[in-house]
């Protein structure tokens, strides 16, 4: 994937950094998978997964967070935003892991109502484990056009930049909505960082993009096992 640390109109290197300190009551992406299952089973709308999956892209697996988070670790007071979340997987396990604010904004409904209940019935399995509201951030979750939601996306930016961490898989989308997504980055404060699965605006040549946004981010890459996604599976 590609990450990228937005430096205004500097140049600064997107170092790699150790991950934070394990929570009081933490659980691997193992147990987490295995507790996520228990919850979910136990909603009302059940939800599938893989290419059997009726409302839902295919989505990144609890090891790639993980990793996201060692290169750019989150802790309370920091903000993380999942542009295109779908069943918010992603978010609850940043929310959960790192006790920070984690934001997920999605189009569709049917997706939307998933990731709502399933973070209410993670927290009643936190309860019920004897967790306190401070072994865990927050969760929250957006239904709507995510080129859309600028003032709620900034407002929620209250932090130091360096502690923002904005995640897209952008895998399928068109180069038009990289595009748009690109427009509402360009009000991040210096400092941000921005995850996607692919590049934003062209690499490695001359382009109008590339002198304009593109010359405020400093880019590096990471791959990835297949295992850690859901579409690396046959």
């Amino acid at each position: 994937f590609f990450f990228g640390l937005f430096s205004g109109s500097m140049t600064v290197d997107c170092a790699l950094v150790s991950c934070t300190a394990p929570l009081k009551k933490a659980w691997d992406n193992a147990l987490w998978e295995v507790v996520l299952n228990q919850v979910v089973n136990q909603l009302p709308t059940k939800r599938t997964h893989g290419k059997h999956r009726s409302h839902c892209a295919k989505e990144i697996l609890p090891a790639f967070v993980t990793n996201l988070l060692t290169l750019c670790p989150l802790s309370p007071g920091d903000v993380f935003w999942d542009c295109g979340s779908g069943i918010g997987n992603a978010v609850l396990q940043v929310a959960v892991q790192s006790k920070c604010s984690a934001w997920g904004v999605e189009l569709q409904e049917a997706n939307h109502e998933i990731a709502c209940q399933t973070w209410d019935a993670l927290r009643e399995r936190m309860d019920f484990d004897m967790w306190e509201p401070g072994d865990y951030g927050e969760a929250h979750f957006h239904q709507g056009d995510m080129t859309q939601i600028h003032e709620r996306f900034i407002e929620s930016l209250g932090c130091d930049p360096n502690k923002i961490l904005i995640f897209m898989n952008n895998y399928l989308f068109p180069n038009a909505l990289d595009l748009q997504m690109t427009e509402l980055f360009a009000n991040l404060p210096v400092g941000a960082h921005i995850a996607c699965m692919k590049p934003l605006f062209p690499i490695g040549r001359s382009s109008r993009c590339n002198s304009g946004f593109a010359s405020a981010f400093r880019l590096s890459t990471y791959p990835y096992p297949a295992t850690w996604v859901e579409w690396g599976f046959p």
